[in-house]
């Protein structure tokens, strides 16, 4: 059975949901022996699963079938994907990577709380060596944890700062900060109360602004790539402490938000800063 012209309409329709046009899909010539890997993975939660491509990925054309699979890219390197599953419950899903050879690899992905294969080399594909291609534009990992000790001991310059209050806590951005390609959100996290606040979970998305009960709220999740806390990821009754998040470098319409959202371990003190695109457009170099 000849698939091709399947998987062609399966490409414009994933070209369609990550924004990517119509022409640059169809420069993807498609034939089943050539150009189209098929593979199958195990992801858990507490182990990461690295996919080596032999080529770089190509920028913003990963398609995750289920939000509960987390991807993201080594900082620094093009051609390496890391692969996580948010939820042991999450269902058998796909997902779909192009890199910039014209090559298309769909893998279907399962839960396996403890996979036996963690490394994915796809150098059989193409009989082309596949190591790590260096982006030397861009900070490496080191050089990003290095940067935010750095900006953990800078001065807070936001004149408004965003914020959020609840339960005696309080959390507002004190610093904006980009380099190659890099945001840093420079956070300070307040206790007034006689509880201590220890934190859970710290998520980014980005949030369509709603006008109506009706329209539908529309999130995509940002990974950070580095995470900073100073003293450490709790705060003391009575005292404070300072994040510094790193990610992706990117920009927002008008009429979307960009949240950072810390979670009380055992507790129910939610704090959600909300940041709109100017406050990114500000961000100072460093």
């Amino acid at each position: 059975m000849n698939t091709a012209p399947i998987i062609m309409l399966l490409l414009m329709s994933l070209s369609m949901l990550l924004g990517v046009p119509a022409s640059y899909a169809q420069n993807y010539k498609i034939t089943e022996a050539q150009n189209v890997t098929y593979n199958e993975i195990g992801v858990s939660t507490e182990v990461t699963v690295i996919l080596v491509f032999p080529a770089p990925i190509t920028e913003g054309a990963i398609d995750r079938g289920h939000p509960d699979l987390a991807t993201s890219a080594v900082p620094g390197v093009k051609n390496v994907l890391r692969v996580k599953a948010k939820s042991l419950n999450m269902p058998n899903t796909t997902l779909t990577v192009f890199t910039t050879d014209g090559r298309i690899y769909f893998l279907k992905v399962h839960v396996d709380p403890a996979p036996t294969q963690t490394v994915y080399s796809f150098a059989a594909v193409t009989s082309v060596p596949t190591q790590a291609i260096y982006d030397d534009s861009r900070l490496t990992e080191s050089q990003i944890a290095e940067a935010a000790k750095v900006l953990v001991a800078t001065a807070p310059h936001q004149r408004r700062p965003a914020s959020a209050k609840k339960g005696g806590m309080k959390a507002r951005i004190t610093g904006v900060f980009q380099k190659q390609g890099v945001l840093f959100f420079k956070v300070h996290v307040n206790n007034t109360s006689a509880i201590d606040y220890p934190i859970n979970l710290l998520q980014c998305y980005i949030r369509d602004r709603t006008t109506a009960k009706r329209t539908a709220i529309m999130e995509k999740a940002v990974e950070p790539l580095h995470l900073a806390y100073t003293p450490e990821s709790a705060v003391p009754a009575g005292n404070s402490i300072e994040i510094v998040i790193a990610v992706e470098q990117f920009t927002i319409s008008d009429n979307k938000y960009f949240f950072i959202e810390l979670f009380e371990k055992n507790g129910d003190r939610p704090l959600a800063i909300k940041i709109r695109g100017t406050d990114l457009l500000r961000a100072r170099l460093f």
